[in-house]
């Protein structure tokens, strides 16, 4: 499931750093959009892998905390995005400025 949070994460963060550098017609509400439409399609995703686990260990916390560590990846990830196009947009700019 890690895996499938990685690209989820990368998406939203490229989407707002892509509005933070005024990208063509990226804006934050579109980011804000995508984040939340990401964030709806995961609450089932949520549900099919806590509830599984909630009926086997009969433990919420571990349930709780189980999908709290899955979500780490796309936090990471998001945050890579964001600084990553935030860099390659300015290496871009200053080329072009210096070039």
């Amino acid at each position: 499931m890690t895996l499938h949070n990685i690209p989820e994460g990368l998406s939203v963060g490229l989407t707002f750093g892509l509005a933070m550098c005024h990208f063509e017609n990226v804006t934050l509400i579109s980011g804000l959009i995508f984040a939340i439409g990401i964030g709806i399609q995961n609450f089932p995703e949520g549900a099919a892998l806590s509830l599984p686990l909630f009926e086997s260990t009969k433990s919420k916390k571990k349930a709780m905390h189980s999908q709290r560590e899955e979500q780490q990846a796309k936090k990471v990830m998001m945050t890579m995005g964001v600084i990553a196009i935030v860099l390659v947009i300015a290496m871009f700019v200053a080329y072009s400025y210096w070039g």
